[in-house]
């Protein structure tokens, strides 16, 4: 934390910190042109405005494909919620588009790898996919 944490949060949505296997790829904005088809990443955290995710093994010209403005991020979102009169999981596929905004290299101590963590910021989404990513935040505050 900085010097003048205050500890008061001053993102514009709450994040929630949890892992999600999000699919995505990458399509040029004007031609929506595949550039890097589907594969898999692991967020890290994720709210209403975006998500951080992790991915292994990136391809060596990865990060300047996902640096390019001209290109978008088509993501398949799964969220998980835990229906409470009957105790089962229920599944929402969130389908929505973004931009990343940052990246950066990061190292996984467990799986001993080099990473790449990636800020991707959602375009504006209709009012259900922000309901559903919203439900399922508050759903999940709290839990481990």
């Amino acid at each position: 934390m900085g010097k003048n944490f205050d500890g008061l949060e001053k993102r514009k949505y709450v994040r929630l910190a949890k892992p999600i296997l999000v699919n995505f790829r990458i399509l040029n904005k004007k031609s929506k042109e595949v550039i890097i088809n589907w594969r898999d990443g692991l967020s890290k955290d994720i709210s209403k405005g975006g998500l951080r995710i992790e991915i292994y093994d990136p391809n060596p010209k990865f990060k300047k494909i996902i640096s390019d403005p001209d290109n978008v991020l088509e993501l398949n979102i799964p969220l998980y919620f835990q229906r409470k009169a009957t105790l089962k999981g229920e599944v929402e596929y969130v389908h929505v588009t973004g931009e990343s905004v940052w990246n950066r290299k990061a190292w996984d101590a467990k799986e001993k790898a080099e990473t790449l963590e990636i800020g991707i910021a959602f375009k504006r989404s209709d009012n259900e996919i922000d309901s559903l990513i919203t439900a399922f935040i508050t759903d999940n505050l709290g839990k481990k």
